[in-house]
């Protein structure tokens, strides 16, 4: 009565003798695991050098971001990625209040110190005004892009609230979806945070 075999069951993989010449090859195979296969290219946002920087901050320049914010809106567009964008201002605590053109110029460098070491290698930063920025977030939602602001404004309180300055951080996120671009998403920030300082 022939065995019945166990077709669940794992195969087992075994080595030819020592003195068979594809021993090494078996081994070598063995550890390489299956052959590498080609999965489908998926087009992934790749930040492109800057053509220029801004000189305080060593970010890149407003141009360089729309340039950017242009090419992404197409990928979002063409493959139904998600991508967001950041809007991040230094704002006075009272409503009212102007801020010190002074401030605003030794504010700059160190917020966008802490937007650079929050962000990846794929986001793409630009100071817009004095002490306004614009962040580009490709391959992420709007929960992310909240938590991405959450995490640079808490940083930045640290450092603000051990100065003593009269000044705080906001930001302002929007996402691309079926019915709306990065562009408009973009306007949608800008609308919530306030129009761009001069």
């Amino acid at each position: 009565m022939p065995r019945s075999t166990d077709r669940n069951r794992p195969r087992r993989f075994a080595l030819p003798d020592h003195e068979d010449a594809r021993a090494g090859e078996s081994i070598e195979a063995f550890i390489s695991g299956p052959p590498h296969r080609e999965r489908t290219r998926r087009a992934r946002p790749v930040r492109p050098e800057p053509k220029s920087q801004d000189p305080l901050v060593g970010l890149q320049t407003r141009l360089d971001w729309h340039e950017a914010l242009g090419r992404e809106d197409a990928r979002v567009s063409r493959y139904g990625r998600p991508a967001s964008v950041a809007v991040v201002s230094v704002v006075a605590r009272n409503h009212g209040s102007h801020l010190d053109p002074e401030w605003i110029g030794k504010l700059a460098r160190p917020i966008a110190h802490v937007l650079r070491r929050s962000a990846r290698e794929t986001d793409v930063i630009a100071r817009t005004a004095e002490a306004r920025f614009y962040v580009l977030l490709p391959e992420t939602s709007e929960s992310e892009a909240r938590h991405f602001i959450d995490r640079v404004g808490g940083d930045c309180d640290v450092w603000l609230n051990a100065v003593g300055l009269p000044v705080e951080v906001r930001a302002a996120v929007a996402s691309a979806g079926p019915e709306l671009g990065l562009t408009e998403a973009l306007e949608t920030a800008k609308t919530a945070l306030g129009p761009d300082p001069e």
